[in-house]
């Protein structure tokens, strides 16, 4: 038909520079922060217990939530005080070293 207008297919945006995305930086907690969330489980029971024994893994070691899930028991080294974290982030194994008690009773660090 005559007189219509031709569409372009040139998206206009596309040549548009985005800005960058900052990073955010995480919060960090000072060491009396730290100190007052890992005193917070109750020792004296079983549940307590397996909650100060994740809190003292996690700060120390700056394991991720998931990558503490997945940890299992041939994954610590007690001897050398590290501990392997299997396909954590980027599907990547990794070794840390960690202040854990070792078998002989003494603390790695």
């Amino acid at each position: 038909m005559a007189g219509e207008a031709k569409l372009s297919t040139r998206k206009p945006a596309s040549e548009i520079e985005l800005p960058r995305l900052g990073y955010r930086l995480h919060n960090v907690l000072t060491v009396a922060e730290a100190e007052q969330v890992i005193s917070q489980p109750d020792i004296r029971d079983t549940l307590g217990l397996r909650d100060r024994a994740i809190l003292e893994t996690l700060y120390p070691t700056g394991m991720r939530r998931l990558e503490l899930i997945h940890l299992k028991l041939y994954d610590l080294d007690l001897a050398r005080g590290i501990v392997t974290i299997r396909q954590g982030k980027g599907k990547k194994d990794r070794v840390i070293r960690s202040a854990i008690v070792t078998s002989s009773g003494s603390t790695n660090t």
